[in-house]
């Protein structure tokens, strides 16, 4: 009887021990079902995060991809608008040459009837030097008849 005693005691300092041991495992596997739970609040709390993110995130790109489509549109008039400007700076130096062009052949003309009215005035003034002689012959002639007139008519008037 002994030996069944002891046996019996054996048996319960076994199922002590197995009842400790299901008694570590089911409070581990409490613990491990209580982190499991705090994990998955925690994985679906970051999950609600990045869904708020990513759509804060698609809200800014949405904001940006309208300033960068007014941007874009304000680059396309400024180029068009510097184009129109390049144009019209294009005209203006092609009208400035077709001017510098009309203004050297007035300088031409200018420059060829100078040296006509050159000419001419040196040729006028030929002519009036010849004149002056000639009136100044005249002159001579017309005392020189006027000095022979009255001598004839001193030697007329004296007969």
């Amino acid at each position: 009887m002994q030996d069944l005693k002891t046996q019996l005691e054996n048996k319960d300092d076994i199922i002590r021990v197995k009842e400790s041991m299901l008694e570590d495992q089911n409070q581990s596997i409490k613990t491990l079902k209580t982190n499991l739970e705090n994990k998955i609040r925690d994985f679906q709390n970051l999950m609600k995060d990045y869904d708020n993110l990513k759509d804060d995130m698609l809200q800014q790109e949405e904001g940006y991809q309208t300033e960068l489509d007014k941007l874009q549109l304000l680059v396309e008039r400024e180029q068009q608008a510097h184009n129109r400007y390049r144009e019209i700076a294009q005209e203006y130096r092609d009208e400035r040459d077709a001017v510098r062009t009309d203004l050297a052949q007035l300088q031409t003309k200018l420059d060829e009837r100078n040296a006509s009215i050159e000419k001419i005035e040196s040729e006028v003034t030929k002519v009036q030097e010849h004149f002056r002689k000639k009136q100044m012959q005249m002159d001579s002639n017309h005392k020189r008849d006027i000095e022979n007139l009255k001598l004839k008519y001193e030697v007329f008037n004296v007969i």
